[in-house]
C-alpha cells in the first residue's frame, strides 16, 4: 500500500480586533506510488505482461500563507496563498510502462510530479446582510471568488533513449466566481 508521512508547523496570529493570519510549512513523503513493471510468462517466452506495483516515491514540500477577517459591516475577506514543489518519480502509472515499452533507459532522476503545481492564490469577498433585518431581508447576501493556478507540468514530445519526464508547464488558469 502507499504510505505517506507528513510533517507540518505552523504559527497562527490575530492581528488587531479582526484580522488573523497563519503561515504553515509542510514536507510530505510518499512511499509505494502506483507504477508498472513488466513481467513475462516465462523465462524463454515472448509474451509479456504489465503489472501495477506499488514502486514509485515523492516528495513535495511547501508553505501557505492565510489572511482572514472577521466579518465587518456584512463584509468577510479571506485570502491564501500557496507555494509547492512535488518532485519523485513514478507520479503516473502509465510512466513505467512507457519506459518499458518504448525500451527506454529507466530513470535515475527524480523528475515534477503531475501534481507539481508551484503557485496557488485565492480571494474571497462575502458579504451578508444581518440577520436581525428578519426572514424577507436578513441573512442574504452574495459572495466574489478569484482563484489563480500555476500551469501543472507535462511530458514534451521527443523521441531518445532518455526522453525527457513533465520538462513543460501548461499555462497558468484563473478563474471567477
Amino acid at each position: 500500500p502507499e504510505k505517506t508521512i507528513l510533517y507540518e508547523v505552523g504559527y497562527e496570529q490575530q492581528f488587531g480586533r479582526s484580522v488573523y493570519g497563519s503561515l504553515t510549512g509542510f514536507y510530505k513523503d510518499i512511499d509505494g506510488l502506483i507504477d508498472m513493471e513488466e513481467r513475462g510468462v516465462s523465462v524463454s517466452s515472448r509474451y509479456k505482461y504489465y503489472q501495477y506495483v506499488n514502486s514509485g516515491y515523492g516528495n513535495v514540500r511547501g508553505f501557505e500563507v492565510m489572511l482572514q477577517n472577521q466579518r465587518y459591516m456584512g463584509f468577510q475577506l479571506n485570502s491564501s496563498y500557496t507555494f509547492m514543489i512535488a518532485r519523485g518519480r513514478g507520479g503516473n502509472a502509465r510512466q513505467g510502462f512507457l519506459i518499458q515499452f518504448n525500451n527506454q533507459a529507466p530513470r535515475t532522476e527524480d523528475y515534477p510530479l503531475e501534481w507539481d503545481q508551484r503557485h496557488t492564490y485565492q480571494i474571497s469577498l462575502d458579504y451578508r446582510t444581518p440577520v436581525e433585518l428578519g426572514y424577507a431581508a436578513g441573512g442574504w447576501g452574495g459572495n466574489i471568488q478569484y482563484n489563480f493556478n500555476s500551469g501543472i507540468p507535462y511530458s514534451s514530445s521527443s523521441r531518445g533513449i532518455t526522453p525527457p519526464i513533465n520538462d513543460k508547464r501548461y499555462p497558468s488558469t484563473t478563474s471567477v466566481d
